[in-house]
């Protein structure tokens, strides 16, 4: 087995809907830069997952993995309930996630 199969990863995505994937340091930066993570994990368990669970980019995004329905959300609203309603999804779909964590933490205007 590769060791670096297992080092620590994060997915975030951004505002248009574009998932990328890193290192712990690495999303803090991207957090930090309006990012939003959504799922941690082994490395080899959260990519193979994340890339089984996302949108695939065409046209201009091809080779991008995207969080369905947010690039067509109206706004900013709507695009956090389209990630969490992916979150949800991938969270409760049958699969092995072997140590993959699927949930969001987000400020919300509206309390929730």
């Amino acid at each position: 087995m590769n060791p670096e199969s297992n080092v620590p990863f994060v997915a975030w995505c951004w505002a248009t809907g574009l998932i990328e994937m890193g290192t712990p340091p690495e999303s803090l930066i991207a957090v930090n830069r309006g990012a939003i993570p959504f799922a941690t994990g082994p490395k080899a368990s959260l990519v193979a997952e994340v890339e089984v669970a996302a949108r695939h980019g065409r046209g201009a995004s091809t080779g991008k993995l995207l969080v369905p329905g947010i690039p067509e959300a109206a706004d900013e609203e709507a695009g956090l309930a389209a990630l969490e309603a992916f979150v949800a999804w991938c969270a409760n779909r049958p699969g092995p996630y072997k140590g993959v964590c699927w949930a969001i933490k987000a400020e919300r205007g509206d309390g929730a």
